[in-house]
């Protein structure tokens, strides 16, 4: 390695100089050592099993600016810009109307420390983007940068301490994989377009094989999801019914270009709510009551707020909702 030449009567600039060089071998050392020690083939077998999306073999890497925040992510080069689709850690977003990208240059920004580590923002349960797109990099045969995006997502602590979805820093590699994995069925839970039989048998997954994870509140998780999946079969066979209650179960996010709208949604103002607040159909108070008890997961969610983090409702918890506005008619929601 050539050194550049440092004239030590520059006084302050030659230290920062050598502060820099310092850092740069710092960084170029846990890189080297990184790379092997880091388990990536299993690694890469349980982001595969987990079923996580793995970016087009034509994409490039891409600095992609979000607001004020910098990603890195794998983006389709031949793409129009108002058609481009990007994967951010696990994260597939269409239209780009509110997103800067540029092809991920070496020579102009080769600081991985100055990407976000973190999800970009707009999912209600946070995952640790930096590990997904470090994962994805290793599989494209990117090594330096997977090695630093590793060192990267094991510098924080993801989500909400004590929450279903938190990573705690400096995890093992593999419990950190499938917490990883864990956040983005989570949160795929709550688009529409998600089968959450699929979700259930991955979640199931992921808890089998990280004993860490075998936690009382994951495994309640698992139960109220079970729950919905079986209804969902038993609707397919026949011996179900939907009723205006159950139509609940799919109250989701509208269609949108704005992925930060899915952080304003709120399931008050859903038209299946909305309906059974104003219902005058007989005796519908005696029926709603029934559901008051129900753990079936609804694709909504409560928003996180300080310290708390944010949680999905059941079906339960919107019927208490509805049965509380049905007899607060000046709270009730226009």
């Amino acid at each position: 390695m050539v050194f550049p030449h440092i004239n030590l009567a520059d006084g302050e600039n030659a230290l920062i100089m050598h502060c820099r060089i310092t850092a740069i071998l710092i960084q170029c050392l846990l890189v080297t050592s990184v790379a092997g020690q880091v388990p990536w083939e299993s690694m890469i077998s349980a982001y595969r099993r987990m079923q996580l999306p793995v970016p087009h073999d034509t994409w490039d890497l891409c600095t992609v600016t979000y607001g004020q925040t910098v990603f890195l992510a794998f983006a389709d080069p031949a793409a129009s810009a108002d058609k481009m689709e990007f994967l951010i850690g696990q994260d597939t977003i269409r239209n780009t109307m509110f997103w800067r990208f540029r092809k991920w240059n070496h020579a102009a920004h080769d600081r991985v420390e100055d990407v976000a580590p973190s999800s970009f923002g707009s999912n209600p349960f946070d995952s640790n983007n930096a590990l997904a797109t470090a994962i994805q990099c290793r599989i494209r045969g990117m090594t330096n940068e997977a090695s630093r995006l590793f060192i990267l997502s094991q510098s924080i602590d993801v989500g909400t301490p004590g929450g279903v979805f938190y990573t705690r820093r400096n995890s093992d590699p593999m419990e950190a994989t499938y917490r990883m994995g864990w956040s983005y069925w989570g949160d795929r839970l709550l688009d529409k377009d998600t089968r959450r039989s699929i979700a259930l048998s991955n979640m199931q997954y992921i808890v089998s094989a990280c004993q860490p994870m075998q936690g009382k509140d994951k495994l309640r998780l698992l139960h109220r999801l079970a729950l919905t999946v079986n209804w969902e079969k038993a609707l397919i066979r026949g011996d179900s019914v939907i009723g205006p209650v159950d139509r609940l179960l799919d109250v989701s996010y509208p269609t949108t270009n704005d992925p930060a709208f899915r952080v304003s949604f709120d399931f008050r103002e859903a038209p299946e709510v909305q309906a059974l607040i104003s219902s005058t159909q007989t005796n519908i108070d005696d029926e709603l009551r029934r559901y008051v008890s129900d753990e079936r997961l609804t694709r909504a969610h409560s928003h996180g707020i300080m310290k708390m983090e944010a949680r999905y409702l059941t079906i339960g918890d919107m019927v208490a909702y509805i049965l509380d506005k049905r007899h607060d008619p000046i709270g009730r929601t226009k």
